[in-house]
């Protein structure tokens, strides 16, 4: 959250405090984070494209890319392990000098997205490095 509002215009709530385990005295894990006001999506979808070619433009730093999707399905064993090999040497031999990692929110819907006077987006529990693949899916909510 701290690199998306550091490297893009759009809003998300600054976190106070969070505790990812339940060994705290609540007993749970939480996130305290600031309250931002606001209206669910449905009622702007005009103003998304801004944000998500935002969030296209900006890298993912100190990533490592996904390379080992290989295509199957396999007749073999042998053939899958040949395609690993394959990913391998293509590592090995440095031809993965510049990742092109975009950031994705990983819940991206109406209720996350928070229109008003700023622009916001929250939630961001689920946020993860991935590539133009990931980040160009339809949201589940069109």
């Amino acid at each position: 959250m701290k690199y998306v509002a550091q490297n893009t215009s759009i809003r998300v709530p600054e976190v106070y405090d969070w505790d990812s385990e339940a060994q705290n005295d609540i007993k749970i894990p939480y996130i305290l984070m600031e309250y931002l006001p606001g209206t669910q999506l449905h009622k702007a979808y005009d103003e998304i494209g801004p944000i998500m070619s935002q969030l296209f433009y900006i890298e993912g730093k100190n990533d490592i890319p996904n390379v080992l999707n290989y295509t199957g399905p396999f007749g073999s064993k042998r053939e899958l392990c040949k395609k690993l090999v394959e990913k391998f040497n293509y590592i090995r031999q440095g031809q993965m000098q510049k990742c092109d990692w975009k950031i994705i929110h990983g819940d991206f819907d109406e209720q996350n997205i928070l229109v008003g006077n700023n622009f916001s987006i929250i939630d961001w529990k689920f946020s993860c490095t991935g590539t133009l693949w990931d980040i160009c899916k339809y949201p589940s909510w069109i």
